[in-house]
């Protein structure tokens, strides 16, 4: 019984994505187009409806990375035994320092002097947990005189936080959502010649009164054309509605030029020679105020879907050829 309200659940999810009043027949139909696409090839209900299956061909959907190919990917390009560089964050910003851009702690490694010393120059610290993901736990630190150092110290410690400086980012990037830092995901592959390939590049913004502006904790994303660093669509939102301006800035998205895009581009590919043993990384970066590079994080099993939900179109055929090769050479 529990199995037939499960697949209820699931036709009625699908009806719902594709907008149109579908009778009995028609969302059983739907339904049972679903289950094929999972049996057989993997995809998750999520992926099915992000990426309109509902209407598209067979071969159009040979085109996305879901869940199957995006394990392979992993499988092939990224050794376990290095995650760590990328799960810890006080890890990944000691082995990335050159481009953190801001001075940082680690609440449980330094001293009650040093962020002493971090509140005494700043008068906001962002907190986000050592270990954290998706931008969940993390949050503003207003520093004042009436706060109890002391005790905020020891909060910390008692979160296992990394305690940074707040990014100040470009004006320009800002104008869209000023309450959160607006960061861009260049998803990386080191390939078999030792040449860096970016696969895709979005930028993310909050909203409104958001500290984070991740695409799962209801951001908006849109597509970044790699060569020109100019974004080349209309955002979209976890919900699957489209902005051509943001909706709470008025920001036109499409067409916005990324400053400093050529540096940034550099410096990706500088970082992705780091730690060969991981090629495949999605990279969080942030503008300055002055056009700087400045990383966020660098993620070594980066969503699949925020680089294809934006324009529609799959990637695969991008990265098959390089973890062909890289079969090969294992």
């Amino acid at each position: 019984m529990g199995y037939i309200k499960k697949l209820k659940r699931m036709r009625n999810t699908i009806a719902k994505r594709t907008g149109y009043k579908l009778n009995e027949i028609e969302k059983n139909k739907l339904l049972i187009d679903y289950l094929w696409e999972h049996y057989v090839h993997g995809v998750v209900l999520i992926e099915y409806n992000q990426y309109e299956f509902y209407k598209k061909k067979s071969r159009e959907r040979r085109e996305y990375v879901c869940f199957r190919e995006f394990e392979k990917i992993i499988e092939v390009a990224n050794k376990k035994e290095d995650y760590k560089y990328f799960d810890n964050k006080a890890l990944f910003n000691k082995t990335f320092s050159e481009f953190m851009g801001r001075k940082w702690i680690n609440a449980t490694e330094d001293t009650y002097e040093q962020f002493c010393e971090l509140c005494a120059s700043n008068k906001k610290l962002f907190v986000k947990p050592v270990d954290g993901m998706c931008g969940r736990g993390a949050y503003m630190l207003e520093i004042g005189k009436e706060m109890d150092t002391e005790a905020v110290y020891k909060r910390l410690i008692s979160e296992k936080a990394i305690v940074e400086e707040v990014v100040s980012q470009h004006n320009e990037i800002a104008e869209f959502n000023s309450s959160s830092v607006n960061t861009l995901r260049i998803v990386t592959m080191l390939c078999v010649d030792d040449t860096v390939k970016i696969m895709a590049a979005v930028i993310r913004l909050g909203r409104a009164g958001q500290v984070v502006d991740n695409f799962h904790n209801y951001g908006i994303v849109a597509l970044i054309d790699s060569e020109t660093g100019i974004i080349k669509t209309t955002g979209v939102d976890r919900d699957f509605k489209r902005y051509v301006v943001h909706p709470d800035s008025g920001k036109i998205i499409p067409g916005f030029k990324i400053p400093s895009w050529n540096n940034i581009v550099s410096a990706i590919k500088k970082a992705a020679h780091y730690l060969p043993t991981v090629r495949y990384v999605g990279w969080d970066i942030a503008v300055g105020k002055n056009g700087e590079v400045i990383m966020i994080e660098g993620n070594k099993s980066a969503d699949h879907d925020v680089t294809q939900v934006a324009d529609q179109v799959g990637k695969w055929s991008k990265y098959k050829p390089i973890i062909e090769e890289l079969e090969k050479g294992k």
